[in-house]
């Protein structure tokens, strides 16, 4: 699994990828958030018993050397939620098979995942996630069974600017 960032919800990610049984995690951050990032990682590595590698976005050969083992390409910067960033280079490519998912939800399809659509890679944008925190929550709070079919279909009807086809 590649992970593109280190922030709160790529922190989760990690976490649940290494509960899942994931072998190999490389996670990319800026160059001047390494020694940043470090220190939380280890503390991950430290609690799971598990090795993350850690790298430099900027660093291209690296990226694209990651992106070619993966199956998994995670992007979870927050680069793209203005509708033009990409948070790597745009000439880098995914292996076919690789399932391309992008945290944000809006834009529906970000540049990264543009990228993706045009490289013809499976995508998914982070509208799912959204929704399921928001079922986990209302359950937690209300105590009753959160009406999951009929909201999902409401949500992608009304705002079907959300949804990554």
């Amino acid at each position: 699994m590649v992970l593109l960032g280190a922030g709160g919800a790529a922190l989760a990610i990690i976490a649940q990828a290494i509960h899942l049984g994931v072998k190999r995690i490389l996670v990319f951050v800026r160059e001047e958030r390494l020694v940043h990032y470090r220190s939380i990682v280890q503390l991950i590595e430290d609690g799971f018993d598990f090795l993350i590698e850690l790298y430099a976005i900027e660093k291209n050969e690296d990226v694209q050397s990651s992106f070619h083992q993966a199956d998994l390409i995670l992007n979870a910067t927050g680069v793209g939620m203005d509708g033009q960033s990409l948070p790597i280079a745009s000439h880098l490519t995914f292996p076919p098979h690789a399932l391309i998912v992008e945290m944000a939800y809006y834009p529906a399809v970000t540049p990264f995942l543009q990228l993706a659509v045009n490289q013809g890679n499976k995508r998914v944008n982070g509208l799912g996630m959204l929704f399921y925190q928001a079922e986990a929550a209302f359950e937690l709070m209300t105590g009753k069974v959160f009406p999951t079919e009929s909201v999902w279909e409401a949500l992608t009807t009304e705002y079907r600017q959300f949804v990554c086809d």
